[in-house]
C-alpha cells in the first residue's frame, strides 16, 4: 500500500518582497500532471494583492520530464520586477523540504525572460525536447 502525500505547511513562503500564498493542493489523482501539486498566488507582502501564480509539482514522471517541477507566470502590469525569480526560489525550498534533490524548470524555446530567470537562479540548460503526440493535450 502506497504512503499517502503529505503537504507541507507553506506559510513560511516568503522573502523581504514577496509571499507564496496556496490558492490549492492537489493529490497525484486530481491533478492534471499526476504528481501531487501546490498552485500559489505570488503575492506583494506590502499590498496582499496577487502579482500573478505558480505550482509547484512533486516528484517525477512522463509529464515533469516536460513540463518540469516549477511553473509561474507574472500578470503583465508586474513583469520586470523578478518576482517569478524571487517565487521560484522559494518553491525550491518547498521542494527541497520533500526531498527533491533534482528540480526541473522548462521553458519554450522562444520565451527568453522565463530562460532568463532559470539561468539567474543558477540552473544548467540541458537541452530542447520535443513534445510527444501522445501528451499534447495535456500541455
Amino acid at each position: 500500500m502506497q504512503k499517502a502525500f503529505t503537504f507541507f505547511d507553506t506559510s513560511g513562503l516568503k522573502d523581504d518582497e514577496i509571499h507564496l500564498a496556496v490558492i490549492e493542493t492537489l493529490g497525484e489523482n486530481e491533478s492534471q500532471w499526476r504528481l501531487p501539486a501546490y498552485r500559489f498566488n505570488i503575492c506583494l507582502n506590502e499590498t496582499g494583492e496577487s502579482v500573478g501564480y505558480m505550482s509547484l509539482r512533486i516528484g517525477d514522471n512522463e509529464f515533469s520530464r516536460y513540463i518540469g517541477h516549477i511553473g509561474y507566470e507574472i500578470d503583465p502590469d508586474y513583469r520586470g520586477n523578478n518576482y517569478s525569480l524571487k517565487a521560484a526560489i522559494l518553491a525550491l525550498q518547498l521542494a527541497r523540504r520533500h526531498g527533491m534533490g533534482r528540480v526541473t524548470i522548462t521553458a519554450n524555446p522562444d520565451n527568453f525572460p522565463s530562460r532568463h530567470i532559470i539561468e539567474k537562479m543558477g540552473a544548467k540548460y540541458e537541452g530542447t525536447l520535443q513534445i510527444p503526440p501522445h501528451l499534447h493535450s495535456r500541455f
